[in-house]
């Protein structure tokens, strides 16, 4: 039975994704089956189908729906309802639905989320714990959590492009957007190095950075950058300068082009001169030659309830 639940709960989070969910949910890529196997390989054997999981600030559910095949029952909280409407569901068409555990999702706070005590197995936070009350939510974290239970944190950190002029272009869009994060993401910056997880409620901490390869269309990658909260904020702001990534998509066509015709001139023993083409936005976003491999960096943080 998967069911969306969705009693909305009190003001005062910090709400910057609502007003574009459908758009959230589908930019948002999924997290890498390496990210997962860290995880339990920390955690161990017992993980393999058991008890309760807790994803908190799911947004549109990318980690809880990735949960379902570890837990007998996974619910994901958020507390806002359009971000719920958007949340993501198996393909329930797949036999495999039949192996997965019960999912609900619930529209709750992080630091008050209304469960009884005990009852979670492993709460997980995906790219948003940066966004809670943080000694509130270690309160309620280690209220929920039985006592041995997982506490597991981790955000997307960084992007590298696969080229130096891919990355120029990535490097001139941060120093427009950077100054339009809000204060609350510099744990993201930090890469969760300045979280102060209380190590009197806490044990037994890993931490660490790694990095995936990921492949992307640039149209993909574009949607990606729109889904940040600094970029809406960037464009609320600058309503009279061209769309900041619409500027980095045209820029890294360029980019591209260029090398392509770097590695084909370079290749042919002719002496002509070969003209670059450049990217022109509206009529080559969607060519699917506009498709690279990027470095994809992950920061995870686990704890057990001491």
């Amino acid at each position: 039975g998967y069911e969306a639940m969705t009693s909305a709960p009190s003001s005062g989070f910090v709400d910057l994704f609502s007003g574009h969910s459908r758009q959230y949910a589908q930019a948002r890529p999924q997290y890498p089956d390496l990210l997962y196997s860290k995880i339990f390989d920390y955690t161990g054997e017992s993980y393999k189908r058991t008890g309760l999981a807790l994803d908190i600030g799911c947004g549109s559910g990318q980690a809880t729906v990735a949960l379902l095949s570890r837990f007998d029952h996974v619910i994901g909280l958020d507390p806002s309802p359009q971000q719920l409407s958007a949340a993501l569901f198996p393909d329930t068409t797949t036999t495999e639905t039949t192996k997965l555990g019960k999912l609900e999702y619930k529209c709750a706070k992080a630091e008050d989320t209304k469960l009884d005590a005990g009852i979670a197995d492993m709460i997980t936070v995906a790219t948003a714990v940066h966004w809670f009350d943080l000694p509130a939510f270690w309160t309620e974290a280690h209220r929920l959590l039985r006592p041995g239970g997982y506490l597991i944190l981790w955000t997307n950190s960084e992007t590298y492009m696969p080229t130096p002029e891919m990355q120029k272009v990535r490097d001139d869009f941060d120093r427009k957007v950077d100054p339009y994060w809000y204060p609350l993401t510099q744990h993201v910056k930090s890469k969760y190095t300045r979280l102060d997880v209380p190590k009197d409620r806490f044990i037994n901490h890993i931490y660490s950075v790694f990095s995936v390869p990921r492949v992307m269309r640039l149209r993909e990658y574009g949607a990606f950058l729109r889904s940040w909260s600094a970029v809406r904020k960037y464009a609320e702001e600058n309503p009279d300068m061209p769309d900041v990534v619409g500027v980095l998509e045209e820029g890294m066509m360029k980019a591209m082009n260029k090398t392509a015709t770097t590695t084909q001139s370079s290749s042919s023993s002719s002496s002509s001169s070969t003209t670059t083409t450049t990217g022109n936005k509206n009529d080559d976003i969607n060519d699917d030659r506009y498709t690279f491999t990027l470095q994809w960096e992950i920061t995870l943080y686990m704890a057990q309830k001491a």
